[in-house]
């Protein structure tokens, strides 16, 4: 099978493979099944293609009662069955921290809205100190007042 020597990259790579025979074939990997109907072409990760293109030519080879050993019958075969590499694997980047923080937190961009100024109330020692500077006595009850009800005071004077 010189076509699978020529692409040996990545187990994880994209390969072609043709079902040449007159039946369908099932082969197995790791116990789970797969199927190709006869003469249907598939996509399988090299690691799947060259196992089934390998069980496909000793099953062929059985067949016609020739020995599985003959190499060149058997290159013969597994060239018309891995037809190529359809795509290679490309592992993904592997992301810093800062980078699945952003991903995971991506800056919102609102467009044609105005910057809205946000003031917060003020505090009870800043009402205070207003009362103060408006001639009024603070005293134990002012200090013990809400700050709305400070405020509202405020405005009335």
């Amino acid at each position: 099978m010189s076509n699978t020597s020529k692409l040996k990259t990545n187990p994880q790579d994209v390969i072609v493979f043709c079902n040449i025979d007159k039946e369908d074939f099932t082969f197995k990997f790791d116990g789970n099944p797969y199927t190709v109907k006869a003469g249907e072409t598939r996509f399988f990760p090299r690691f799947l293609a060259i196992h089934g293109a390998k069980h496909l030519v000793d099953k062929m080879l059985n067949a016609q009662e020739k020995k599985t050993s003959l190499n060149n019958l058997r290159e013969e075969l597994g060239n018309q069955i891995i037809l190529g590499l359809a795509d290679k694997y490309k592992p993904e980047a592997v992301k810093t921290l800062k980078q699945k923080v952003e991903d995971l937190n991506p800056e919102e961009k609102f467009e044609g809205l105005e910057e809205e100024k946000v003031e917060f109330p003020p505090t009870k020692k800043e009402l205070l100190a207003q009362a103060e500077a408006k001639g009024l006595v603070v005293d134990s009850k002012m200090k013990k007042m809400k700050n709305q009800d400070l405020v509202d005071m405020l405005k009335d004077l």
